[in-house]
């Protein structure tokens, strides 16, 4: 099992920024873990997710990123249903994860700059939609993040070294992709499966 400790040590060892440094000092020296990351995920969103990557192996950041991709998929699929670049992405960096080989690594890294150039034209899409249509932008700025996170699942399966930060950015578009009345509950999802990979065998 994964041993989750998150301590003076950790913190400065993963850099952690100096406001999230005392904040944590003020509120969180001297917990439990699991007290900790409760308060820490009611205090911002973004720093729980870069905790929990933090404390990932990489196979588990990989399988983060894939997850959080899936979450939003069915928008990009639902505006472009013939394009299958971010599932493809998605398809590899799992394949990555379970199989680790120097050819699955190539294979990720090709179709995250596949889904890459589909983000483009996603973004290409927001920016030429008129003020008029607004519902028809939020649902290209959804795309956009869908095949965006799918990206970055790829990538984290490809480049080890920034997997960490991929995976974080990743959770935050994703939450932030969603409705208002929705952000709360795929915020829970992305915070629930991050920890239930980390109670799993490595």
């Amino acid at each position: 099992m994964t041993e989750i400790k998150i301590t003076k040590e950790f913190l400065k060892k993963h850099n952690v920024c100096a406001d999230g440094y005392k904040w944590w000092l003020m509120n969180c020296e001297g917990l439990s873990d699991k007290e900790q990351l409760k308060k820490i995920a009611k205090q911002n969103f973004k720093w729980m997710i870069w905790v929990l990557v933090e404390l990932m192996t990489h196979k588990q950041q990989i399988m983060f990123a894939v997850f959080i991709a899936m979450l939003v998929l069915p928008d990009f699929e639902k505006e472009h249903p013939a394009d299958k670049r971010p599932r493809n992405a998605i398809e590899a960096a799992k394949k990555y994860a379970e199989n680790p080989t120097e050819e699955n690594r190539v294979a990720a890294s090709e179709a995250a700059a596949s889904a890459a150039s589909a983000a483009y034209s996603a973004v290409s899409a927001v920016t030429s939609v008129t003020s008029a249509a607004s519902a028809a932008s939020i649902a290209a700025s959804e795309a956009y993040f869908a095949i965006s996170a799918a990206s970055a699942a790829a990538d984290a399966a490809a480049y080890s070294a920034d997997a960490a930060s991929i995976a974080v950015n990743v959770a935050v578009d994703a939450a932030y992709a969603a409705a208002y009345a929705a952000r709360k509950e795929l915020q829970e999802k992305i915070i629930n499966y991050g920890l239930t990979l980390l109670k799993e065998e490595d």
